[in-house]
């Protein structure tokens, strides 16, 4: 088993709003936080020793994974594929495998105080389809910030549109695709410091929580086949800073099986989140916040 006196890693500045979901942060007013139990990184792999293969392990939907995971001895990481089109089989596949879709790997890790723990498989921008986290003791997962096609992450804080952004991609003011404003430390940034941004990011997820905001889209007639892309059409959509994606085969709000990889994006407050029912109360449904959209100071 993991060592229960595991090191409280150091928080990523996350591409979703972790800060403001984990921490009781100076001038917060948000919902009580999320337990770490519920916080998983879509679009990602994880790195360690196989405790279980997914090849022969099959379970119905992403908590079951994890709680395999917090029931086998040795395992402190999960990955799932999530994703019904399938997942990819190694970092460099192009060409997803649909056998894959389901399967649940068990792995163990050693934490350390690294802030890019746990260690992720392939590149941040991959579309890989499997979404993964830990069970470790004191350890708070996230995903990094975003990052543009120059592989420089998105700036802490930068202003677009006359509204304030947080590490993330958001639609570009010129109207096409999605760009972010870099941090200064960027080898070879772009003239105006302005990068465009990969459609696919590794995004920060809350399990069984269905967030609250104002839709922006017809959620019931918007399908998608994994949380990251669901992420992903919240990047692309303006004012878009919430989104919730049905993960469950047998449909969620109770079964409603016609609501399967159902995507709604929303807009909302995403410093003060307000989950429908408390966090992990709304089965099968996924959801992320974006530090984006927010009014300047």
């Amino acid at each position: 088993m993991a060592p229960s006196s595991a090191l409280l890693l150091p928080l990523r500045l996350p591409a979703l709003a972790l800060a403001a979901l984990l921490l009781c942060c100076a001038g917060c007013t948000s919902a009580d936080s999320p337990p770490a139990s519920l916080i998983a990184v879509a679009a990602r792999d994880v790195e360690g020793g196989i405790v279980s293969e997914g090849d022969a392990l099959y379970l119905p939907n992403v908590t079951a994974c994890r709680d395999a995971c917090a029931s086998a001895p040795g395992c402190n990481l999960w990955i799932y594929c999530a994703a019904a089109d399938g997942c990819m089989g190694s970092p460099g596949d192009y060409q997803r495998d649909l056998r894959k879709y389901r399967q649940c790997w068990l792995k163990y890790d050693k934490p350390t105080n690294r802030s890019a723990w746990p260690r992720s498989k392939g590149t941040k921008d991959q579309y890989t389809g499997w979404i993964s986290g830990t069970t470790a003791a004191g350890v708070r997962d996230g995903s990094l910030p975003d990052v543009g096609y120059t592989r420089c992450y998105c700036s802490s804080s930068y202003i677009q549109n006359g509204y304030k952004f947080k590490g993330v991609c958001a639609k570009s003011s010129s109207g096409y695709g999605v760009s972010c404003y870099l941090e200064g430390s960027c080898n070879n940034p772009p003239q105006n410091g302005e990068d465009w941004c990969p459609s696919v990011q590794q995004c920060t997820t809350i399990l069984d929580t269905d967030l609250d905001g104002k839709v922006l889209n017809d959620g019931d007639n918007t399908y998608v086949n994994s949380p990251e892309e669901c992420c992903g059409r919240c990047t692309q959509t303006e004012w878009c800073n919430a989104w919730t994606w049905c993960s469950d085969p047998n449909g969620c709000n109770g079964g409603e099986l016609f609501r399967f990889r159902q995507c709604w994006l929303k807009n909302a407050d995403p410093t003060n989140p307000q989950p429908k029912g408390g966090y992990g109360n709304s089965t099968g449904w996924i959801s992320g916040l974006r530090m984006a959209w927010m009014p300047k100071d």
